[in-house]
C-alpha cells in the first residue's frame, strides 16, 4: 500500500507541474504581441492598444537595407537601341553616354538622403563606377557645406583695424577724411582677400572630402556584368586606376590579371579585342550568392550598389532602367 501512495503522489506531483507549465504556455500565447513594422524599418508590438518598441536579435540585427542602382546609359545601350537587326557592336568596357552623365547625375537628390554611413559598393565596369562618381558629385549640390570652422577662424570683415598712430591730436581735423579713406580701401582689399580664401578653402575641404570617400568605395568584381557580350568585357586593374584614380585603392585589390569571365580556350579580352565566350548561368548564379551573403555578413546595415540590369534582376526579379533604383531587404 506505501508503495501505491508513493506512486500516487508522485503522478498527482507530476501532473501539477506538468499543468502549471501549460498554464504559462497558454498565458504566454494567449498574451502574443502583434507585430508591426515602422516607417523606419523597426519591429513594434501592439499589445493592448499601446504600441511600444520590440527588439528581436534575430529579425533586427541581420536586417540590411540595400539600394541596388542600375548604371546610366552606356555607349554599348546606344549602339543597339536603334532599329534594325542586332548586331555585336565591339564596344569593350562600355562608358556612359552624355546622356547617361546626365542620369548619373539626377541621383544627386536621392543619394544625399542615404545615411552617412551607408557603404557605396560598385562593380569594376567602368559605366558603373562612372555613374557612382557622378552621382556622388551632383550630391553635394542638396548638402549643406560645413563652413563654420572657416567662419569662425576669419576676421571679422565689417571691422576697421585700429589707429596705432601716435601723431598728435592737431592734425586730426586735417587727416579725418584721408584716415576714412584709407580704412574703407583696407576693408574692402582685406573682404576680397578673406573671401578668397574662403572659397579656396572650402574647395579644398571640399576635395579633401571627396577623395577620401573615394577611398572608401568598395569595388567588388563579383557584381560584374553576367558577361555576355562585348560591353561586360573590362580592363586590367591598372587601365582602371589610370582612368578612375579616385578608387585607385580598391581598384588595387583586384587580380591582377582577369577578374571578368575568361577561359585559356575561349579568350575575352579588351585590349585584343576579341569576344570569344558567354559566362555560364551556374557560374554567374554563384557570383550572386556570394555577393548576397557578403553582405549579410557585413557589420553596416545600408549599402548603395552600383551596377548592372542582369545582375540585379536575378536579385529582384526584374529588369531595371538606366540609373533606375530598387530598394530591397535582406
Amino acid at each position: 500500500e506505501d508503495d501505491v501512495d508513493v506512486q500516487a503522489t508522485t503522478t498527482t506531483t507530476s501532473a501539477a507541474v506538468a499543468a502549471r507549465k501549460e498554464h504559462k504556455r497558454m498565458a504566454v500565447l494567449n498574451n502574443q504581441p502583434s507585430l508591426e513594422v515602422d516607417s523606419n524599418g523597426g519591429f513594434v508590438s501592439n499589445v493592448g492598444g499601446n504600441k511600444s518598441r520590440v527588439f528581436f536579435p534575430i529579425f533586427s540585427k541581420g536586417q540590411k537595407t540595400v539600394h541596388l542602382v542600375r548604371h546610366g546609359q552606356s555607349t554599348y545601350n546606344e549602339a543597339i537601341s536603334g532599329p534594325g537587326s542586332w548586331e555585336e557592336p565591339k564596344i569593350f568596357d562600355a562608358r556612359l553616354t552624355k546622356l547617361g552623365i546626365e542620369q548619373a547625375k539626377e541621383l544627386g537628390k536621392f543619394l544625399s538622403e542615404l545615411p552617412k554611413d551607408a557603404v557605396w559598393i560598385t562593380s569594376p565596369l567602368t559605366r558603373a563606377m562612372e555613374t557612382c562618381v557622378y552621382g556622388r558629385e551632383a550630391m553635394y549640390a542638396f548638402v549643406s557645406p560645413s563652413s563654420a570652422e572657416d567662419e569662425k577662424n576669419s576676421p571679422d570683415e565689417n571691422v576697421a583695424p585700429p589707429n596705432n598712430s601716435n601723431d598728435s591730436n592737431t592734425n586730426n581735423n586735417n587727416s579725418n577724411g584721408n584716415n576714412t579713406s584709407r580704412r574703407s580701401s583696407s576693408a574692402s582689399s582685406r573682404k576680397k582677400v578673406s573671401t578668397k580664401k574662403k572659397v579656396a578653402t572650402r574647395k579644398e575641404n571640399e576635395k579633401q572630402r571627396h577623395e577620401a570617400w573615394g577611398r572608401s568605395v568598395i569595388v567588388r568584381p563579383e557584381i560584374t556584368e553576367k558577361l555576355s557580350c562585348s560591353g561586360d568585357i573590362g580592363r586590367t586593374k591598372l587601365e582602371l586606376i589610370e582612368d578612375i584614380p579616385i578608387f585607385a585603392q580598391s581598384l588595387s585589390k583586384l587580380p591582377d590579371k582577369s577578374w571578368w569571365w575568361d577561359t585559356n580556350n575561349k579568350r575575352n579580352d579588351a585590349r585584343e579585342k576579341v569576344f570569344n565566350s558567354d559566362e555560364p548561368t551556374r557560374v554567374f548564379q554563384r557570383r550572386v550568392d556570394k555577393f548576397r551573403q557578403w553582405i549579410l555578413s557585413h557589420p553596416s546595415t545600408t549599402f548603395v550598389v552600383f551596377g548592372h540590369s542582369t545582375f540585379f534582376k536575378e536579385m529582384v526579379g526584374r529588369s531595371l532602367k538606366n540609373c533606375e533604383v530598387a530598394s530591397i531587404q535582406l
